[in-house]
């Protein structure tokens, strides 16, 4: 049994271009080796690529100027929140080219063009993809309209806070530019369903779980929800919920892995709590498994009882 092929460092964890590991020292012999995975021609892995991601960061070592990875992959590249669901129901990978340049001809990738002005791509961890923009443009008929107001909300945040996101939040969306881009992108699949999603997408959204929270109460005809509402506490403390009713003194956290597993977290929603209670008001605080069935259904009773009640 001969050796087991020794990569450079650099190339051990990720997927490369065959002229990249030409470049780094290897041979053709080398890279011929059974140990190595072919995802794409001209690709080289030592892991297999699985998962729609990794192939996207396989196909984009192979990709030339004015492509550039789209779709699902893409969003996700930038941090945005795809559905699991959509990993087994739309392509395996996608690719968006200047309609100026050749299209990948690729089995199993899926090629789009768009006018040359419209095309715009960056570089994540050396692969091109395109905008968060065209991101969830490609992305969209992927997706059902909540799914798609989600990573609207992304799109619209100006926070620091929002955990995962890889593009500038300044935000790098405003609300009052959706008309220009919908005008601009109106021949693109999926734009009508992007279009309908924007007319529940807001800004100074913090997390995509505190998006879906808020869909889910509206889609139940409930008021929607102030997003990060103010409110000032006994002693002094200026704190936001992720949503909340004022007049009725109801509000919502979404709470995820950190509220249970990092004791200081733990602490300080102890105290924050006894506070909000002091004030007559209640904090519910909302877990992954309240979203569905009967939990669901007993949370927006319990609303549904404080509107009646106000």
């Amino acid at each position: 049994m001969g050796a087991r092929l020794q990569l450079p460092e650099h190339l051990e964890t990720v997927p490369f271009a065959y002229a990249d590991g030409l470049a780094a020292g290897l041979t053709r012999g080398h890279l011929r080796s059974k140990t190595l995975h072919a995802p794409f021609v001209g690709v080289r892995s030592l892991a297999k690529p699985e998962t729609r991601l990794e192939r996207a960061l396989a196909l984009g070592q192979r990709l030339k100027e004015g492509q550039a990875i789209s779709g699902l992959a893409a969003a996700a590249m930038w941090g945005m929140r795809v559905p699991k669901s959509t990993e087994k129901k739309s392509p395996d990978a996608e690719v968006l080219t200047r309609v100026s340049d050749s299209r990948v001809r690729i089995d199993g990738v899926a090629s789009r063009c768009i006018r040359d002005d419209l095309f715009k791509r960056d570089f994540i961890d050396g692969v091109p993809v395109v905008s968060p923009v065209l991101a969830v443009l490609t992305s969209a008929w992927h997706l059902e309209q909540a799914d798609i107001t989600v990573m609207l909300d992304a799109l619209l945040s100006s926070s620091d806070s929002y955990p995962g996101l890889r593009f500038n939040r300044d935000p790098h969306l405003k609300p009052n530019q959706f008309p220009a881009m919908f005008e601009k992108f109106k021949r693109m699949r999926g734009i009508g369903k992007m279009r309908d999603a924007a007319v529940l997408a807001r800004p100074g959204v913090e997390s995509p779980m505190e998006s879906i929270l808020r869909l889910k109460l509206i889609e139940e005809g409930l008021p929607e929800p102030s997003i990060q509402p103010v409110v000032v506490l006994p002693n002094g403390e200026t704190y936001r919920p992720d949503l909340g009713y004022e007049d009725l003194g109801v509000y919502f956290n979404y709470d995820g892995e950190v509220h249970f597993t990092d004791q200081a977290t733990i602490d300080r929603d102890v105290l924050r709590d006894r506070h909000f209670q002091d004030q007559k008001m209640q904090l519910i605080h909302v877990v992954k498994t309240d979203l569905n069935g009967s939990r669901w259904r007993d949370l927006v009773l319990l609303v549904r009882r404080k509107l009646l009640g106000a």
